[in-house]
């Protein structure tokens, strides 16, 4: 410590990405999903300054996937309203989790198929 320095302790200056976690649920209503991603639709608001990282469960026993915000889109009809369509992009699926997905896609694809 220095002479007329009033801190007790060494002090670090941090440069670059700092990593935060945010443990957060909140339920969507998925309005389309495919091999390489979903859109969603929930009240949870975001910065759209920065890249967003989650873990997306679509289930209650999974697949629970990675996945990249890519783009947010403001959903509210009201004003006060604060609903929004997320873009997500699914990243590091194992194979597992990729039959599960694939299968949940399988079922959500049937009842959406022009005859």
């Amino acid at each position: 410590m220095r002479l007329g320095d009033r801190r007790g302790h060494a002090r670090f200056e941090c440069r670059g990405q700092l990593w935060g976690e945010l443990d957060l649920s909140k339920p969507v209503i998925l309005q389309n999903i495919g091999p390489a991603g979903a859109l969603v639709e929930t009240a949870l608001t975001t910065s759209q300054r920065s890249p967003h990282f989650a873990l997306l469960s679509l289930q209650e026993d999974g697949p629970h996937l990675y996945v990249v915000v890519r783009h947010v889109t403001s959903a509210s009809e009201r004003p006060g309203e604060e609903r929004h369509v997320f873009g997500l992009e699914f990243v590091r699926v194992s194979p597992a989790d990729r039959a599960r997905l694939d299968a949940i896609i399988g079922k959500w694809e049937e009842p959406h198929r022009l005859s």
